[in-house]
């Protein structure tokens, strides 16, 4: 995180260190939580403007609506915590090809995003034949891996060697 917070995000980073420190400690891990991953992994998004091109999906669908959407546009799929009414929420969003965030579903776009962005390549794999559409950072049995640190997301593949963005496991 560079730069200075504007209130949203300076409140959304409170929520999720809150709702960190409510996780039991995990021993011999790199991560303790979803948040703790996050936080240490994530970055914000500025919000897209809302267009026509973007139709509306059906609320509580964020991460099956969005990583539909990557995967037939070829848009970056992104997975955090976006801010709605002073609350952080799990989230699954879309990015734009300017980096800015765009949520189909949600009525009011969120006033914050925070999050990881995820290669289309794992959207694919993690959605499987079962077409399963879930969030990544939260399926189990994928949630321990997290803090195994076996999966990368695509920012941390670029920094790292071409290795499998999933190693181990289905």
């Amino acid at each position: 995180m560079n730069g200075i917070m504007n209130d949203s995000e300076t409140l959304l980073m409170k929520g999720i260190q809150e709702q960190m420190r409510h996780r039991d400690p995990i021993p011999n891990v790199p991560y303790q939580s979803i948040e703790d991953y996050v936080l240490a992994n994530g970055e914000f998004f500025p919000l897209a403007t809302r267009s026509a091109e973007w139709k509306r999906a059906v609320a509580r669908t964020c991460f099956a609506t969005s990583q539909k959407l990557a995967l037939k546009s070829g848009l970056t799929y992104c997975e955090g915590y976006a801010l709605a009414l002073g609350v952080p929420f799990l989230h699954g969003w879309c990015l734009d090809n300017q980096g800015r965030a765009i949520d189909v579903t949600w009525e009011e776009a969120g006033d914050a995003y925070f999050g990881v962005k995820f290669d289309l390549e794992q959207v694919r794999r993690h959605r499987g034949k079962k077409r399963w559409a879930g969030s990544l950072l939260d399926v189990p049995p994928a949630f321990p891996r997290i803090y195994e640190n076996r999966f990368q997301t695509c920012s941390q593949r670029s920094r790292a060697s071409a290795s499998p963005i999933w190693s181990g496991g289905s």
